[in-house]
């Protein structure tokens, strides 16, 4: 797997790992994780959207010195897309994505290694879908990268 992510990510990831938080890396990190050659400095994070789960995270991202997170509540959370900043990262926590429920892709989820950190990921498939459905021109250009990559490890999976 490529990897664009730098050590305020690791840090980042290995934290919500070490509280038990329930999130899926999703967006550009994800698309250039799977191969996609492309460029951005934002992590988007689709996290299970219950209280408990935000106030996890809004922990993590206190102890990790986001500024803002302090001022947002975990009913805030839930409620909307939180964008906060460390620095110079960019981190978007989705409670919503276009096409996507959370508890069905969750369950499904995919494991990657960046790092050496366990970070759960949509899909490729569900990256796909998720991408197809917003709509986004930026979006719809990952999707045709994302469909060359499936495509790539279908012709090298064994015929039966």
């Amino acid at each position: 797997m490529n990897s664009p992510m730098n050590e305020p990510h690791v840090k980042l990831l290995k934290s919500l790992n070490d509280q038990g938080v329930e999130y899926l890396l999703v967006g550009g990190m994800l698309a250039i994780a799977y191969g996609v050659p492309r460029v951005t400095k934002d992590i988007d994070l689709f996290i299970r959207n219950d209280i408990e789960n935000a106030a996890k995270v809004l922990g993590v991202l206190e102890e990790l010195g986001f500024g803002t997170a302090h001022l947002t509540t975990p009913e805030e959370v839930t409620k909307n897309e939180i964008t906060v900043f460390k620095d110079f990262m960019r981190l978007d926590l989705l409670t919503r994505l276009k096409g996507l429920k959370f508890e069905e892709v969750f369950p499904r989820r995919a494991t990657i290694f960046l790092k050496g950190i366990e970070v759960p990921v949509l899909t490729l498939e569900d990256l796909i879908a998720e991408k197809k459905a917003s709509g986004r021109p930026g979006d719809m250009e990952d999707v045709v990268q994302l469909e060359k990559v499936q495509a790539m490890l279908r012709e090298k999976q064994p015929k039966p």
